[in-house]
């Protein structure tokens, strides 16, 4: 929306009318208490009956013409601040290259305003997406162990997105479903261990049976404090890098469980969890 069609809005809006009425009121009030003042101090001089002479219609035009361009014009008490402010600037500032600036910092407000709001509702939007991906996810993957476990068995399936921190050279939890409770639902991992950091290091996807340590299995470089502050019952996982788009991962997708995946299962989770990280991927672009 241009800036014309903005104004012509603002001029239909409620905000605009209190506004307007406010300033004309207050501009009154200002003229006849200047002119009260100046009778009060010095009665002999002349005075014009007509108090609301250039010297005070002209800030109350110049007035009108700043607020519609005031960011903060949907605030009434904003609104009343800014007025009260313009009235007390006008008594001790009557020059017009103070309006000149004022008029240029809030068009630049408000610009920088409507930018702010489209990048938060971008943001707003991409963080939505990765939530409704996580539960998704957690729905299929559910379904899947569903259908070749037993009815006696219960199991749970999680689902997370970690971070890579340069900085410290760890992988933090940014994004959980169904973690909510648990003790690794805010984990941070060095870049190298666990399942996690494999598929970040080698920069393809990894399943890992973290109840297999070696011989039986690969060595993920868990050390006790680590594997304390993994969930006790955790037996599968699933990672998959998230990359940019030069293929360089900033990140890593999680799928895990307590139930002990096999061959079957493991492929089609494989090939779930790698078109969700893709996307994820790209939605996370916007947030980094």
């Amino acid at each position: 929306m241009g800036l014309f069609q903005q104004f012509l809005k603002l001029l239909q809006s409620d905000e605009f009318i209190i506004a307007t009425s406010a300033t004309v009121v207050g501009g009154l009030l200002l003229a006849f208490i200047k002119t009260s003042y100046k009778f009060i101090s010095n009665p002999k001089e002349t005075y014009d009956p007509y108090f609301l002479h250039d010297r005070q219609a002209i800030p109350l035009v110049r007035w009108l013409l700043i607020w519609p361009l005031s960011p903060f014009r949907k605030s009434f008490w904003a609104t009343i601040g800014l007025l009260l402010f313009l009235l007390v600037a006008e008594w001790r500032l009557s020059a017009p290259w103070f309006y000149y600036l004022l008029t240029g910092v809030l068009l630049f407000g408000n610009l920088f305003r409507e930018q702010f709001t489209s990048y938060s509702h971008s943001i707003e939007t991409a963080l939505q997406l990765i939530k409704q991906m996580l539960r998704t996810t957690h729905g299929q993957v559910h379904e899947e162990i569903k259908g070749i476990a037993s009815e006696d068995d219960h199991w749970f399936v999680r689902c997370n997105i970690m971070i890579y921190d340069p900085k410290d050279e760890k992988l933090h939890v940014k994004w959980t479903h169904n973690m909510d409770h648990d003790r690794d639902r805010n984990l941070s991992l060095d870049k190298w261990k666990g399942v996690a950091g494999t598929a970040f290091l080698k920069n393809r996807a990894y399943f890992g049976h973290i109840d297999e340590p070696p011989p039986h299995g690969p060595d993920w470089l868990l050390d006790e404090e680590d594997v304390s502050k993994i969930h006790p019952d955790l037996r599968s996982i699933w990672s998959f890098p998230l990359r940019d788009k030069d293929n360089i991962p900033f990140g890593v997708f999680n799928i895990d469980t307590d139930f002990k995946a096999e061959e079957d299962l493991i492929t089609e989770v494989l090939l779930l969890g790698q078109n969700v990280a893709n996307n994820s991927a790209i939605v996370l672009q916007l947030l980094r």
